[in-house]
């Protein structure tokens, strides 16, 4: 849902354009700088829109995450958007959502979840609170909890099913059980094809269940859509804590990537 925080009609506008160009899953480099764009005309017309720097951030955050961007200080960047987003206004769930997701980056699970809790707090149907619930429990290996908050989101944006089913099958694959991870993560992928995250996920699932060459042709897929991309950055700033990242990071690894 759009809410209008901004009494400046022009502001409104361009932040309208930003979510017009930009989703989570539609993330391709050039949408992404479009939208990045849109978001900053807003703040520099009303520098107290709360959702103009929520949405800048967000954007930030799936650069970051899809790795057109290598910006070292990027995941700062995106942290001191989205904390001045709910300074502005500390009753916007999407922004204390947003912010679980770029806390959960930076490896401060504790106040990941924290802000998830104060995203449900304000809005008890926010799916994108339980979808960034999801991420910070499934990325410090709490998936049974994580896969109730993905289905919770499910529950609540049926209309974006398949958005939300990303995290149900990193959940699954947390857990060890690949074979009920990919079908939700290749909804997912039918949607939102260009998310190399996404891809991952398949790839680590492929290689546990043996399945190589699937594997291998996911990875050509990954350096197709982003032939930078490299498995040691993402790594690096994977959410996951180092038990997981051992283990997943490993799989891809074994399918080739770098």
């Amino acid at each position: 849902m759009v809410t209008k925080r901004t009494d400046d009609l022009e502001a409104y506008d361009y932040f309208l354009r930003g979510i017009e160009f930009f989703t989570f899953g539609n993330s391709n480099k050039e949408v992404l700088e479009q939208a990045r764009q849109m978001f900053q005309k807003a703040i520099e017309l009303d520098p107290k829109y709360s959702d103009a720097y929520a949405e800048l951030g967000y954007v930030l955050w799936v650069d970051l995450r899809s790795q057109w961007s290598h910006d070292p200080h990027g995941y700062d960047r995106a942290l001191q958007l989205e904390q001045q987003s709910v300074a502005l206004d500390n009753s916007n769930a999407f922004a204390y959502s947003l912010l679980s997701s770029v806390y959960a980056n930076t490896k401060q699970y504790d106040l990941s979840i924290a802000a998830a809790e104060r995203a449900l707090a304000i809005d008890p149907n926010s799916a994108q609170g339980y979808a960034s619930m999801a991420l910070a429990l499934n990325s410090l290996g709490k998936p049974t909890e994580g896969l109730v908050a993905a289905q919770k989101a499910m529950r609540l944006d049926p209309r974006n099913r398949d958005l939300y089913s990303l995290y149900e099958g990193q959940a699954y694959m947390v857990m060890g059980s690949c074979e009920e991870a990919i079908p939700p993560v290749e909804r997912f992928l039918t949607r939102y094809s260009q998310v190399v995250g996404a891809r991952l996920y398949l790839i680590a699932c492929y290689v546990e269940l043996g399945r190589n060459d699937e594997a291998r042709a996911e990875a050509a897929e990954v350096m197709r859509i982003n032939p930078q991309f490299s498995l040691a950055v993402q790594r690096q700033t994977s959410s996951f804590i180092e038990p997981l990242k051992d283990r997943l990071y490993g799989d891809m690894a074994k399918a080739g990537l770098k």
